[in-house]
């Protein structure tokens, strides 16, 4: 009777180093969440700074409602920090006239001035990603070297 399979391979070496980088994708993915809720604290840090030298505290409200949290969708996992404060679109776009010379690089495509002279775009969480950015990304980048030093 003639043998059923076609080719028979021994997968050893590779089956251990297939192991090892399913290891790294699990850590990986275990680590993020930390990691990214490491850099959405450091951001939530600098937009409540932002918040303050800008003399934006009346009350308090704005720069205590500044809160960080990690969500995951679709296989990802993002670091948000932000606030749910109905009034920080218009301190941080502006509005009216004032608010649309202010050029925010970054204003939602639905968002409108109006035709009133309004307030000028302060852009306090623009500004705190612009002065943490390239922290952020160090040490995302540091932490995920850790991850995979296995490599080497």
């Amino acid at each position: 009777m003639a043998k059923q399979h076609w080719v028979d391979l021994d997968l050893k070496g590779e089956e251990k180093a297939i192991n090892g980088l399913r290891n790294v994708q699990a850590n990986i993915q275990v680590s993020m969440k930390r990691i990214m809720l490491r850099c959405a604290l450091i951001l939530e840090a600098e937009i409540k700074r932002q918040i303050t030298n800008m003399g934006l505290v009346v009350t308090g409200n704005l720069r205590a409602s500044v809160h960080s949290f990690v969500r995951e969708k679709f296989q990802t996992v993002e670091g948000v920090a932000g606030t749910n404060v109905n009034y920080a679109p218009f301190l941080e776009y502006g509005t009216g006239a004032r608010g649309d010379a202010s050029g925010h690089p970054d204003v939602p495509a639905d968002y409108q001035y109006g035709d009133h002279l309004g307030i000028k775009a302060y852009k306090f969480m623009y500004r705190a990603w612009m002065n943490k950015r390239d922290e952020i990304i160090a040490y995302m980048n540091a932490e995920i070297r850790k991850i995979i030093k296995w490599s080497k």
